[in-house]
C-alpha cells in the first residue's frame, strides 16, 4: 500500500500550513505533522508565550538542538508514528506532510523512508525571513520540488490541488502491490472528481 511523505520546508510565513490545509481540503486522507510540535509544548513549560520574534523563533531552534542531541525524541516520535502507520495498513494513499526546517533533518527523514517520499519548499519572495538560524539554512537543501507562493490564495489553492493530484499518482515502489492492492473503483472516482474539478476551472475544452 503506498504512502506518501513529504516533508515541506519553508521560512516563517511562506504559505506552509495554509498550502497543506489546501491539500486537505482536496483529499481528507491527509495528515500534518511537524519536527516542532514537541519542541513548543517543551518551551511552554519553560515560559515561551507561543511569539513569533526573532528571539522566539531562535529560543525554539535552540531547544530543538538540545533536544535532539539528547535523545532525538522528535525523530523518533513522527518516524515510529508513520512506520506503525503503514505497518499496519492504515498509510493507503495517505499524504503524510512532516515540516522539518533543518537540512540533515530533511535528509534523515528522506533516508528514513525511503520509497514515497519527497520534499517540498514553499517560497514567498515578498515576505522578509526571519533572522534565526532555522528559517535561514531552509534553501541549504535540494527539493524535489518548488512552490513559489506569489499570488492570491485562490493561486495557492489551486498550486496545492494541482499537487495532490500529481502526488497520488506517483509510482508507488511495487507496482504489482500496487495493482493488487489498490482500491481502484475509489481511485478512479476521485480522479474523476479531481479532473471534474479542473474543467470547472478551466471550462469545458472540446477537442
Amino acid at each position: 500500500m503506498t504512502t506518501h511523505i513529504i516533508i515541506i520546508n519553508g521560512a516563517g510565513g511562506s504559505g506552509k500550513d495554509t498550502f497543506v490545509d489546501f491539500c486537505q481540503s482536496h483529499h481528507n486522507a491527509t495528515h500534518n505533522l511537524s519536527m516542532i510540535n514537541y519542541i513548543k509544548q517543551a518551551a511552554k513549560a519553560l515560559g515561551w508565550d507561543g511569539g513569533k520574534a526573532d528571539a522566539d523563533r531562535q529560543f525554539l531552534s535552540d531547544l530543538r538542538q538540545l533536544s535532539e542531541s539528547y535523545n532525538d525524541h522528535t525523530f523518533k516520535s513522527i518516524t515510529t508514528w508513520i512506520d506503525r502507520r503503514i505497518e499496519e495498513g492504515l498509510g493507503w494513499d495517505e499524504l503524510i506532510f512532516i515540516h522539518c526546517r533543518e537540512p540533515h533533518n530533511i535528509a534523515r527523514l528522506k533516508n528514513h523512508f525511503r520509497h514515497n517520499c519527497s520534499t517540498l519548499l514553499i517560497e514567498r519572495h515578498d515576505h522578509e525571513t526571519p533572522n534565526c538560524d532555522a528559517d535561514q539554512m531552509v534553501r541549504g537543501f535540494n527539493y524535489d520540488e518548488v512552490v513559489h507562493n506569489a499570488g492570491t490564495l485562490a493561486d495557492l489553492h489551486e498550486m496545492a490541488r494541482e499537487f495532490v493530484v500529481r502526488t497520488r499518482i506517483r509510482s508507488p515502489t511495487s507496482l504489482l502491490d500496487f495493482l493488487e492492492s489498490a482500491p481502484w473503483p475509489m481511485f478512479i472516482k476521485d480522479l474523476q472528481e479531481d479532473f471534474k474539478k479542473v474543467n470547472e476551472v478551466k471550462g469545458d475544452i472540446q477537442p
